[in-house]
């Protein structure tokens, strides 16, 4: 006689289970990360559902739901759900508890915008950032070092620098004027 299958689990269950098995594999930011997407979003939403019950429509309306909610999660952010509720249930698959993963696919997916750049256009514009720069480095506590903003962003705006070619530089003071120079420094 053989014994009766195994029930399907629920979302919740099953989340326990995965992370369980996978925990050690991810850095501690991850971990902190993931906690708190399976936490804040993922559980309240899918948790007492079985993992055959979960189908493309209830990701929809997770989706549609996140969309809506208030505070309301960024594209990237609900999309960063999705993909941990994929992965959980592609391993569900996996392990042949389901027969196919509902979260996975580009339909799945909010569309995220891409930020519009600004650019510094005339020379009124770059005055106006120099001045405001000018006037931070003036308020600054005279007894913290630091660089002053105004250098910073002259020197990116004139130079041509990316930030990281910025920052490779090693700023110090000359009796007459400020002035940056570029060392190689050995890792």
């Amino acid at each position: 006689m053989e014994a009766p299958p195994e029930p399907v689990p629920t979302f919740h269950q099953y989340a326990e289970e995965w992370w369980t098995r996978n925990e050690r594999r991810f850095a501690p930011a991850t971990q902190s990360d993931y906690r708190w997407r399976l936490e804040s979003h993922l559980l309240p939403f899918f948790a007492e559902m079985r993992l055959d019950a979960i189908t493309f429509d209830t990701v929809e309306r997770y989706i549609a739901a996140k969309l809506t909610a208030a505070p309301s999660l960024s594209a990237r952010s609900i999309n960063m759900t999705v993909t941990l509720h994929g992965a959980i249930l592609e391993s569900a698959v996996e392990r042949e508890l389901i027969a196919r993963n509902p979260a996975k696919g580009k339909g799945r997916r909010v569309r995220e915008r891409t930020p519009r750049r600004s650019y510094l256009e005339t020379a009124a514009q770059i005055r106006v950032l120099l001045d405001a720069a000018d006037e931070l480095d003036h308020a600054a506590q005279p007894a913290c070092q630091h660089v002053e903003r105004r250098a910073m962003l002259a020197t990116l705006t004139f130079a041509g620098l990316r930030i990281g070619e910025l920052c490779a530089l090693r700023w110090r003071r000359r009796p007459r004027h400020g002035m940056a120079t570029r060392r190689r420094v050995k890792d």
